[in-house]
């Protein structure tokens, strides 16, 4: 597939969104070489954020995408925990998701669902302290792959504490002819504020999310999920090369890797020893190759729910993240991740 953009990269029109981003907790000490080969010392073990947003469309309607990490991890399902102890993970986390949105007064009660991207502990969180009126929303082949979960199922990856007494619902991306710069999508409120994106690869069911931020002119934040743990995996690309600004900084780097600025500096890990960390790695490159026609557009601003590099540029909830082509945060963010190259 072709990255660059072309005359039929438009995006659809509708109403706006407000969007907020949480982040309630950290990862320290996260191995990257699981998700993509990288021989920069910097990039070996590193401490990422693990993002949250919230979303409410002009008629009061509010979801949650992710929900981070949960204060007691210990609690998580026996894999998971296992998980965290193989991988020396470092959890910070004092106040989870529900408890940031009540210290700022957020009704939540008006949580409809909490969508899932994934199911891996450091995206579902805990939905049990929601109230049983609160949906869980996952991707394509998420229930029959992990439910029932634990401890009904001594393996599962996650809780059946975090779905039982609440309505699931399994996005069939089969059901609806809409596609997004070649991801197959679904109006999520029908009034084209949220569209949830289909994006296979990293995870079962993995889903990311388009926000409308602003009309007159279009803005849409993209929520990407685990689709990529660093920017490198994403940028630079034909539609998006270095800009010459920037490229003096990194000199060092492009030359000992033989990268003419316009290739992403990762590619998914194919390790053997890694098979675990990437559901299915020839999806995942496919949708990497997809986000590359989003992110090639001035008006999308992707963002990962890892990124560490674009912690100090956005606001955090309760500010939102609306204003943002007009505070020039896309330039800001999608070049900042080039300081973990810099020599």
């Amino acid at each position: 597939m072709d990255p660059l953009p072309t005359s039929e990269d438009k995006l659809p029109a509708g109403a706006g969104a407000t969007i907020s981003v949480i982040d309630s907790a950290s990862l320290s000490n996260l191995p990257l070489e699981p998700y993509f080969h990288c021989d920069l010392p910097r990039l070996q073990r590193v401490t990422v954020p693990a993002f949250s947003f919230v979303i409410t469309n002009q008629r009061g309607r509010s979801v949650l995408f992710d929900l981070g990490l949960r204060k007691d991890w210990p609690k998580l399902p026996p894999t998971a925990v296992a998980e965290i102890h193989n991988d020396q993970l470092g959890i910070h986390c004092e106040q989870d998701v529900l408890d940031i949105l009540e210290a700022h007064d957020f009704p939540i009660e008006n949580v409809e669902a909490i969508v899932l991207s994934h199911h891996h502990f450091d995206h579902i969180g805990d939905p049990s302290r929601f109230p049983s009126s609160t949906a869980l929303v996952v991707g394509p082949g998420v229930c029959e792959a992990l439910m029932p979960g634990y401890p009904d199922q001594e393996i599962s990856e996650i809780l059946t504490s975090d779905y039982s007494g609440r309505s699931v619902r399994e996005i069939d991306f089969t059901s609806t002819d809409l596609s997004i710069l070649g991801l197959p999508a679904l109006d999520y409120f029908g009034d084209g504020s949220l569209y949830l994106l289909s994006t296979p690869g990293h995870a079962v069911g993995h889903m990311a999310a388009l926000v409308r931020t602003t009309s007159s002119p279009d803005s849409f934040v993209l929520l990407g999920g685990d689709a990529c743990h660093h920017c490198g995996e994403l940028r630079p690309s034909p539609g998006q090369p270095i800009p010459m600004s920037a490229r003096s900084c990194i000199t060092g780097f492009l030359n000992t890797h033989s990268n003419d600025g316009s290739q992403p500096f990762f590619k998914i890990q194919r390790d053997a020893r890694y098979a675990a960390y990437c559901h299915n790695p020839d999806e995942a490159e496919q949708t990497i190759l997809r986000l590359q026609r989003f992110d090639a557009l001035d008006n999308v601003l992707i963002i990962f729910a890892h990124d560490a590099s674009i912690k100090t540029v956005i606001d955090e909830f309760p500010a939102t993240l609306n204003d943002w082509l007009i505070k020039g945060w896309g330039s800001s963010c999608r070049w900042r991740f080039l300081r973990d190259f810099e020599e």
